[in-house]
């Protein structure tokens, strides 16, 4: 902006109080509040020679940058304390002194002008009268544009709470013309004021012919008197504040019947607890018919589930009886029963089982079946079931073989085992048979060594048969000799 002379700085003349009147008056135009609020405050630096300035928006809490002048380049729009020094901080270099006016309407603050200078001398009284004089106006600018911008907001709100309450109308009225139910809207003397299509459709009415009457006077009640006398009853009694229901029976307009389950209830609104009726009604023909076939069917039906309640207690009985044998056959059979998860981890033994390796009932539930075997070969029975489960190959599984088993007290001895796998509930569970071969070991060993001694005796029949037939020839010529020699 162009130098301004001392003189005009130094003195309030009468040029400086006719421009700051023609300022306040209006001789400046501009094609908007903005733009003129920014030629304003231009002419008022240049009255007071400050060469920088901001006109803010708001209060002390919140003030926003409306226009400024000798301001950093970016600057405007910046939020900044109109309480603060914000000249200071928007201003190239510093601010010798700065003049703060606050711009009222109707004693109520609406922006804040500030005017500084970088350099020179302090504001004086007469540049605060002059500054006093325009800022009138400033602040009816600043208050119009806010006063237009909450006309907008206000337009825009209202626009759209208009568009809300049409798309809920719209919705409503879907909702309620969608439904399957049929439902009329009555005022408190029961006159049609609203229905929706599934009613119009099963009457085969249009809605004007119904809008209006009283609801027991139209198409839906015309074949039943006393039906109608009793939607008139129910109506006055709605009215009052009751919720009515009662089943009726309709003629639609192809003429079949239907069975309907009706209500009628008042609706509030705002203070007025009765402001409307609404009537509903549901078809239950295809609900009552089934009820009907459901207790005509009631009685065999019952009658079904008590034979056959006699006959699975019957089954029921037999099942614990096989269950019992069963348990009572495997609990008392010689060879010992082990029963193993895919872990390798006991889940069961027989009495047999647990005598055998000498443990406790219970004892051995839940170790690892590697406990029954000697050292070497539970060292490698971990990897052989793991080796199964993966490939599927078999050493001992479904084929039998004789193994060493370890007692609880270390001590081992030989023993057939024979594995099975089954599936209980989806799960792999592996049952081993097991028997003691100790004792038929000891019998096996006592045969051998009776063999042993048979073959012993048949050699020694041989060589005695082998050897006595010589001696009997020498004996018989030693009798010889003794007869001839003396």
């Amino acid at each position: 902006m162009g130098a301004v002379s001392s003189p005009l700085v130094d003195r309030f003349d009468s040029g400086r109080l006719a421009a700051a009147v023609g300022l306040a008056s209006g001789v400046v135009h501009a094609p908007s509040d903005q733009h003129l609020c920014a030629a304003l405050l231009a002419r008022l630096g240049e009255l007071v020679a400050a060469p920088c300035g901001l006109l803010t928006l708001g209060d002390a809490s919140h003030a926003v940058v409306y226009v400024a002048i000798g301001c950093r380049p970016g600057s405007v729009g910046l939020t900044v304390d109109p309480a603060g020094p914000a000249l200071a901080g928007l201003v190239a270099g510093g601010v010798t002194d700065a003049l703060v006016v606050p711009l009222l309407v109707r004693e109520q603050r609406v922006g804040v002008l500030e005017l500084g200078r970088p350099m020179g001398p302090a504001f004086s009284p007469d540049d605060r009268t002059l500054v006093d004089l325009v800022s009138p106006r400033l602040a009816l600018l600043v208050e119009r544009h806010r006063l237009q911008h909450a006309e907008a907001d206000a337009r825009a709100v209202a626009a759209e709470a208009l568009a809300a309450l049409r798309l809920k109308e719209e919705r409503v009225e879907a909702m309620v013309d969608g439904a399957f139910a049929f439902i009329a809207l009555l005022t408190p003397d029961g006159l049609v004021l609203e229905v929706n299509q599934a009613a119009l459709h099963f009457a085969a009415v249009s809605k004007d012919v119904v809008l209006g009457r009283p609801f027991w006077d139209t198409a839906w009640w015309s074949h039943d008197a006393p039906q109608r006398d009793r939607l008139r009853a129910a109506a006055a009694a709605a009215s009052g504040g009751q919720t009515v229901g009662f089943e009726a029976t309709h003629l639609a307009g192809d003429g079949h019947r239907v069975l309907v389950d009706f209500t009628l209830r008042p609706v509030s609104v705002g203070a007025n607890p009765v402001a409307y009726l609404v009537a509903e009604g549901r078809d239950i023909t295809e609900r009552t018919r089934a009820q009907t076939a459901l207790l005509a069917s009631r009685d065999t039906l019952a009658s079904r589930v008590s034979l056959q309640a006699g006959q699975l207690a019957v089954a029921n009985d037999s099942l614990v009886e096989m269950q019992a044998l069963h348990a009572a056959v495997v609990q008392t059979i010689v060879d010992g029963v082990v029963v193993i998860d895919h872990r390798g981890r006991i889940e069961w033994t027989n009495d047999a089982a647990l005598r055998m390796f000498g443990y406790a009932p219970g004892e051995v539930v839940g170790e690892n079946v590697r406990v029954l075997m000697p050292p070497q070969v539970a060292a490698h029975h971990d990897g052989y079931l793991a080796h199964y489960l993966a490939t599927g190959e078999r050493k001992i599984i479904g084929i039998g073989r004789e193994v060493r088993g370890q007692r609880k007290d270390g001590s081992e001895f030989p023993m057939y085992l024979a594995v099975a796998e089954m599936q209980v509930d989806g799960v792999r569970k592996f049952t081993g048979i097991v028997r003691d071969l100790t004792e038929a070991k000891r019998l096996e060993l006592l045969l051998q060594e009776r063999q042993t001694l048979a073959r012993i005796g048949e050699l020694a029949a041989v060589v005695a048969h082998e050897v006595r037939n010589p001696l009997a020839a020498i004996r018989g010529v030693v009798e010889v000799i003794q007869t001839r020699f003396p």
